[in-house]
């Protein structure tokens, strides 16, 4: 895989109510050099050996059959359930450590 340009990273976890279902959200943007590219972001296999950081791997993926050269920025997204607190930092491997914000609705 080569190596992307990102920028502006953010970790979100968040929830409607105390002691209801919490949501972690990723949010990026990666730099694109075709219109069909999209980024990815997974959970790397395996994890860390700290269980408070979440590993994301990225990358991208070519869709469909037009496709044209056009250097852009855009965003990448991931989310997932979580505990509360389950997670102090996710870290995008090759890319950026980012602190998770918690925030309530």
């Amino acid at each position: 895989m080569s190596v992307l340009n990102s920028r502006n990273w953010k970790a979100i976890e968040s929830s409607d109510l105390v002691g209801s279902a919490y949501l972690l959200t990723v949010l990026g943007e990666i730099e694109v050099s075709q219109i069909n590219e999209t980024p990815i972001l997974k959970p790397a296999v395996p994890q860390g050996i700290n269980p408070k950081i979440l590993l994301l791997d990225l990358s991208t993926q070519t869709t469909g059959d037009v496709g044209g050269d056009a250097t852009k920025w855009t965003p990448a997204t991931y989310s997932q359930p979580v505990s509360a607190g389950e997670y102090v930092t996710v870290d995008i491997v090759g890319q950026a450590s980012v602190p998770v914000e918690r925030v309530l609705s």
